[in-house]
């Protein structure tokens, strides 16, 4: 039975985790995580500062601390079946069976050394309280193209590539879109004059990413706050005389309606047409939100009721859905305004 290794180096592009130690020696830590042994290297330079302080070390009378940001995870498992030779064909190498081997397991050796390194970094950020520091996607650069070791230490060589936006999960959900050729004068217009997000904008933004990072709660959350700073800014506008009276009523303590209760009643009020009664199946799904929303809020959990009563707890799928319903809610929305 082989015993199979994979080698991340991962670079944070967010944050450094800051240790007070001698950064001569390795600082190496050891897990378990569901049958693979994992070892995480906070410090995998090490002999580099070992080489550079071989004669001496820099005399200080404070303890010395360091900001580390490149991390090392090894994660090891069992495998029945061993890895397919390299192939020489008419004088050319080829690695396409052994390429197939690794990309089986890639994924299981991935996911074990994300959470490693999600559970390092929430030490660091939640226990040690470091500013900065965000858990790479597991769709990052650093963990797409490990290195592969035997029971030996033997590397493994194995044709490697990253395809750029290749291993980005369902492209086509939360409002993901490739450039074409027709956004091409878009972009020249963008690099004269920069794109200046509304602030729902950056809310949906930040929501993505935490629901790419696998943080639903937070991505349903931030999610809630976009749509209803989009609704609140449309009808409660600084220049118009709603706006004035919301500012009074809220200074006063005594507003506490609802986004659907703006998207509905008062938008057939100021409208003439209701965001309800025009998509209907959208008005429901934002309203699932904002219940989950205040789920969330209240109580830190993730679920919600549908119509009938029934408990759903909080997956992609379903965020995946109401992202749609909250396009559908903001295109409505400049629709009114426009018009």
């Amino acid at each position: 039975m082989l015993r199979l290794t994979a080698k991340f180096i991962v670079q944070l592009s967010n944050g450094n985790m800051l240790v007070c130690r001698d950064l001569t020696e390795e600082l190496r830590y050891g897990a378990k995580i569901e049958g693979f042994d994992v070892k995480i290297c906070l410090n995998p330079d090490f002999q580099v500062y070992r080489n550079l302080f071989e004669h001496s070390k820099p005399e200080t009378n404070e303890d010395p601390y360091f900001g580390l940001s490149r991390i090392l995870v090894l994660v090891t498992g069992q495998e029945e079946v061993d890895p397919p030779p390299v192939r020489v064909m008419d004088g050319i190498t080829t690695y396409e069976e052994r390429w197939r081997y690794f990309e089986e397991r890639k994924p299981a050796y991935r996911a074990i050394a994300w959470t490693v390194l999600d559970r390092t970094i929430r030490y660091f950020k939640y226990r040690l309280h470091n500013p900065l520091l965000s858990t790479p996607s597991q769709y990052s650069k650093s963990l797409q193209n490990p290195s592969w070791t035997d029971n030996t230490g033997q590397e493994l060589k194995t044709a490697g590539w990253t395809g750029v936006g290749h291993h980005l999960p369902q492209l086509a959900s939360f409002g993901v879109r490739r450039l074409s050729a027709n956004e091409d004068l878009n972009l020249e217009q963008a690099l004269e004059s920069p794109v200046e997000p509304e602030l729902h904008e950056e809310l949906l933004a930040d929501a993505q990413t935490a629901i790419y990072e696998g943080n639903l709660r937070r991505g349903a959350l931030e999610m809630a706050i976009a749509c209803e700073v989009a609704v609140k800014q449309v009808f409660f506008a600084k220049s118009s005389i709603a706006g004035e009276a919301y500012e009074y009523l809220e200074s006063k303590r005594k507003v506490a309606v609802s986004v659907p209760e703006l998207i509905d009643g008062a938008a057939k009020q100021a409208f003439g047409e209701s965001f309800k009664a025009a998509h209907p199946l959208a008005f429901e799904n934002v309203s699932y939100l904002f219940q989950c929303r205040n789920k969330i809020a209240h109580r830190g959990e993730t679920w919600y009721r549908d119509k009938k009563g029934t408990r759903h707890e909080l997956d992609r799928d379903t965020l995946a859905t109401w992202w749609k319903a909250v396009e559908d809610l903001l295109n409505w929305l400049a629709g009114q305004t426009q018009g």
